[in-house]
């Protein structure tokens, strides 16, 4: 689980990452970085169209967020980052997801 003090939670910093964050892609899974943004902060974002149980929003939240864990040294630490689904996986697993954020994190550097 990331720790408090890297989650982006202010609407308008999602806002920036979001308009302003070039954006990477691969199997699925999407990520926005903006680079100099000050300190390492790191979001995720699952569209209700997408998944519209919240049981189902969080969990996928939940396997993203792992998996960036994992891979924290690999990411510069003056970028914010958004991490969202951009297509619906046919399986919600944890070795899926991984390998979709190992891929965007080797992508951005």
């Amino acid at each position: 689980m990331l720790p408090k003090s890297l989650r982006l939670k202010e609407n308008t910093a999602f806002q920036k990452v979001f308009r302003q964050g070039k954006p990477f892609f691969f199997n699925g899974l999407g990520c926005r970085v903006l680079g100099g943004y000050g300190d390492m902060k790191i979001g995720f974002s699952i569209s209700k169209k997408m998944y519209s149980r919240a049981v189902d929003r969080n969990r996928a939240k939940r396997l993203l967020s792992d998996a960036v864990y994992k891979h924290l040294h690999d990411i510069p630490t003056d970028t914010g980052l958004i991490f969202f689904l951009s297509k619906k996986p046919e399986t919600l697993d944890n070795v899926n997801i991984e390998h979709g954020v190992t891929a965007l994190i080797r992508n951005m550097r």
